[in-house]
């Protein structure tokens, strides 16, 4: 069987805290995952500009309105349309949850959080169907329409 070389996930980190920025990046690294990192939504939208990538993780702060709006400026476009989010807070609300969601948010995180539990989120995010169809190839037909009729 033949060797083959798969690229790991890109992620785009969005983070105001240049600590938490790096430790955030440090712990996704460790996991192998690829990492492109800004401090607010300009330097982030430039980076769509520039590259693909599978996920975003965003720090939405306290004002949730910001943080959908973000959330839809990076998503808005042609290359990140359908981008799963995971969201960080420094507290959950639960009626931030039909905001998240309709921002493409998969998962809220409170700060503070264990390595471990991004990890988990992570890792179920950039697996999930829309990553897969998007990853492979579409089988070939086994069966032309005159073939089989019922």
């Amino acid at each position: 069987m033949e060797n083959q070389v798969t690229k790991q996930p890109a992620i785009l980190v969005v983070e105001p805290d240049p600590l938490m920025l790096t430790a955030i990046a440090a712990v996704l690294d460790s996991r192998g995952y690829r990492c492109f990192l800004a401090r607010d939504v300009a330097v982030a939208s430039q980076a769509t500009d520039q590259m693909q990538f599978d996920l975003i993780v965003l720090s939405l702060g306290e004002d949730l309105s910001a943080a959908t709006q973000a959330a839809q400026r990076l998503r808005g476009k042609q290359q990140t349309e359908g981008l799963p989010v995971i969201f960080i807070a420094p507290r959950l609300h639960p009626e931030w949850i039909g905001p998240l969601n309709a921002a493409g948010g998969v998962s809220c995180l409170s700060s503070p959080f264990e390595p471990e539990t991004l990890l988990d989120l992570v890792d179920k995010a950039v697996w999930m169907p829309h990553l897969a169809v998007a990853k492979l190839a579409p089988p070939p037909a086994h069966f032309e329409k005159s073939w089989v009729r019922l």
